[in-house]
Formats: C-alpha cells, structure tokens, sequence
C-alpha cells in the first residue's frame, strides 16, 4: 500500500510544476540544485524537460533514498545529498536554484525567506535563475486558526511583500505565480491520506497516532479558515548579470 499519493510536498500540481521550469529554461548545459529535494520529484521534472547536471540536498534519509530510486536511471547526472543545507558539500555556482517549501533550511520565523533568497543568489552564477516557494497570508489570520494549527504569524507575510522582499535584494522577477484551491485541496487531502494510511500499517505506533491526529486537527482548521488564508506562491527570480 502506497502511503503518499501526493506528486509534491507543496500545494502543486504537474501542469503548474512544467510552468514554472519551462521559465528556469531547463538545458543540458545547466547545473540544478534543488534544497528539500524529498524524493525527487522536481529534479526527475528538470531532467525530462531537458535539463543538465543536478544536485539533490534533503536531511530526511528515508525521502533521499526514495529519490535515489526515483532518479536512477538519470544516475550519471544526479548526485543526492543527505544532510542540512549548511553542511552540503557543494560544486561551485550553479545555473538554477530551487526550493520549495522548504525556506525554513535557512532561516528562523520571519527570516527565511530573506535568508533564502540571499543563500541561492551566492550560489548562482551572474544572470543564474532561483525559483522559491513559500507560503503567504491572504488575510490576516483568524486567532482561532493560528492556535489550532500552531502557526506563528510572524512566519509569513503577503504575496507581494514575499515578491518585493526579493527585488529589494537586487533580483530581477521573471515570473510569479500562486497554488490554486484545487491544488491546495489535493495538497491537503494527500497530506491526511498518508496519515491515515500509516495509522493503518502502525496502528500501535505513538508517531502514526500522532501525526493521524495532527492532520485530522489541520484539516478541520484548513476547512474552517485556511482556504481563505493561507496561500503558497511561487517566485522565479534570475541575479544581477555583472
């Protein structure tokens, strides 16, 4: 039995995912690196859209294992770390960037997003391109929404500002977009899905019941308020050419 029928661990589906790379302008010549890699999934996109070298960098062993298989038969191209971003042994600039959902790799509450964005940009060549995923408020949040999903408000901030905050740094925007509500709710349900269906093969075990009981508690606040206020944008973004 499956656990995870989910294509991304972010609210994005193939059709938005081919998009998004299409601006990256995937070659054989480029090097990718893709930080929260998890199993692989956009790395496997980036090569089967033409893209070059890439490298992998994720701290979960079980998801890097997964993207090992998933990747092998580009295996001559790809090279999987696991371990934090900060301690990745890395080649020199790369040509793309990427990183979804996973800006928390660089930065605490209220400083990922800059941290991230001044983290990719060192590790690009003049004119390299970084896409970013990050969550945005569309509203402000209910309190009611941030105490049954523990969410720190101080984590987040408009679609704009996320926007803004990386041409302040001097990057030039290539393209912006957000998750739809279908991407969100397919998300959402794959989320809690994979939490059910590890309580069913774990049923004694306290970390399945924990996580069931997490995802049935996120969902129940996702439905009541986070539809309406918690978004997910995507940022590509390409450096300063000198």
């Amino acid at each position: 039995m499956q656990h995870d029928q989910r294509v991304f661990n972010s609210p994005l589906c193939i059709e938005h995912a081919r998009s998004l790379l299409s601006v990256l302008d995937p070659q054989d010549a480029f090097t990718a690196l893709d930080v929260g890699c998890a199993r692989g999934e956009l790395l496997a996109l980036w090569m089967e859209l033409g893209g070059g070298r890439c490298f992998g960098v994720d701290p979960d062993r079980s998801e890097t294992a997964l993207a090992r298989r998933r990747l092998a038969r580009f295996a001559d191209r790809v090279r999987l770390q696991t371990a934090p971003i900060a301690e990745a042994e890395l080649p020199g600039a790369f040509d793309v960037a990427m990183c979804l959902g996973a800006t928390h790799a660089f930065g605490g509450v209220g400083d990922a997003l800059r941290a991230t964005y001044v983290a990719l940009a060192e590790l690009l060549r003049p004119g390299g391109r970084m896409l970013i995923g990050h969550g945005f408020w569309k509203q402000t949040p209910a309190p009611e929404y941030l105490a049954a999903t523990g969410i720190d408000p101080a984590e987040l901030c408009s679609h704009a500002e996320n926007l803004e905050l990386g041409e302040s740094l001097g990057l030039r925007t290539l393209y912006v977009s957000a998750s739809s509500t279908s991407e969100w709710d397919a998300f959402e349900a794959g989320s809690g899905l994979a939490a059910e269906r590890r309580l069913d093969l774990q049923p004694d075990d306290p970390e399945a019941q924990a996580l069931a009981e997490r995802r049935r508690a996120w969902r129940r606040a996702s439905l009541r308020w986070g539809r309406d206020t918690m978004g997910f944008g995507f940022y590509v973004f390409e450096t300063p050419r000198s």
